[in-house]
């Protein structure tokens, strides 16, 4: 049985898993985000030959781990909607593994410690540069719930978010041509409006202009 108890669990049950089916961290990558798509996994003859408990164990721990990125990561930081997803596609490029992903010190916010108290911190600060529906949301935390945007944990999760979208908007929109170190604002908030089509078949009529 694969483990979730820790994402150094996770990051164990993925590594037994590339070694019993000798696939590679893109294809778990693809596996996931297919499940999530409504795809289901396909393997390959060689690997419809295990036994069917590795086989059930295998499908189980994409299933629990899709739910895991997608469900659980989401409802403690919402940034993970558009974070999970960049994560997904680097490691589909080839351009992140799973063992930087998880361990890094690129690693996805939520491995971070204290993970969850951070990201809160972070959603009441960012509250006020928000729509004013979104403004007029009362969260209702308990103190010891909540980290400061001043403690190093806070500053520790928003530089990790930064790099994931950093490496992606170097890699991803642009697969012909490389972006500049300095991406402008407007360049990466169009390229995630695109994503957010491609991801979530949802389009989002990009109004954005610079506050001089």
């Amino acid at each position: 049985m694969f483990n979730l108890g820790n994402y150094k669990d996770v990051l164990s049950s993925i590594n037994e898993i590339k070694k019993a089916l000798k696939v590679s961290d893109k294809q778990i990558a693809d596996w996931i985000w297919d499940l999530f798509s409504g795809t289901e996994i396909q393997y390959s003859p060689s690997q419809q030959e295990l036994d069917a408990r590795t086989v059930n164990d295998v499908g189980s721990f994409i299933e629990n781990i899709t739910a895991l990125l997608f469900g659980v990561e989401v409802s403690r930081n919402l940034a993970c909607l558009i974070i999970h997803p960049m994560m997904l596609d680097l490691i589909r490029h080839n351009s992140l593994s799973w063992q930087d992903a998880l361990t890094g010190m690129a690693s996805m916010p939520m491995a971070s410690e204290n993970a969850v108290a951070a990201s809160r911190g972070l959603r009441i600060a960012y509250k006020k540069y928000l729509s004013l529906g979104y403004r007029s949301y009362s969260y209702d935390y308990a103190k010891n719930e909540v980290l400061d945007v001043t403690q190093p944990e806070v500053l520790c999760l928003a530089t990790k978010e930064h790099e994931i979208v950093n490496n992606w908007l170097k890699y991803i929109p642009s697969a012909d041509r490389k972006l500049s170190k300095k991406v402008p604002t407007e360049t990466a908030i169009g390229a995630i409006c695109v994503a957010i089509d491609r991801w979530y078949a949802i389009k989002i009529q990009e109004n954005f202009k610079r506050q001089e």
